[in-house]
């Protein structure tokens, strides 16, 4: 008896196609993978400068004069705010330390505030922002 010796000569066609398919299939999948993660960080950093500009716009009405009823519009950073201000509480006159007329009028208003990007509403807050005026000249004795 003779025995036949089979010698191994290399990949075959159809080994070849199998590993190519193999291949194809999981670079897919990491693609896939690698294209959720940056839409999931565009999103994040979509919030980010959402919250960024809600905090600017914030800051900005507060250093506004609020009045019952009033309301405007301003940008930043490329963000719409609207908003409008409503009186919570009467303005109260001000008292000094023995309970005297102060120079000051207190105020709290309800602010309403908007964002929108590109005419698409991003949200609406409600806060709170306490004002004051000076309406009188006091005069030391």
């Amino acid at each position: 008896m003779r025995l036949r010796a089979h010698a191994s000569r290399g990949f075959t066609l159809v080994e070849a196609m199998v590993a190519m398919v193999i291949l194809s299939l999981s670079l897919a999948g990491l693609f896939g993978l690698v294209n959720t993660d940056l839409i999931s960080l565009r999103r994040a950093e979509a919030v980010v400068a959402s919250q960024n500009t809600l905090l600017e716009a914030y800051r900005q009405v507060q250093l506004l004069t609020l009045a019952d009823g009033a309301s405007g519009r301003f940008e930043i950073n490329g963000y719409d705010c609207a908003w409008t201000a409503s009186l919570v509480e009467p303005v109260t006159v001000g008292r000094g330390r023995v309970g005297s007329v102060g120079a000051y009028d207190h105020g709290l208003y309800a602010v309403d505030l908007a964002l929108f990007s590109k005419s698409r509403p991003l949200g609406n807050w409600t806060f709170r922002v306490a004002q004051y005026e000076r309406v009188r000249n006091l005069e030391i004795q």
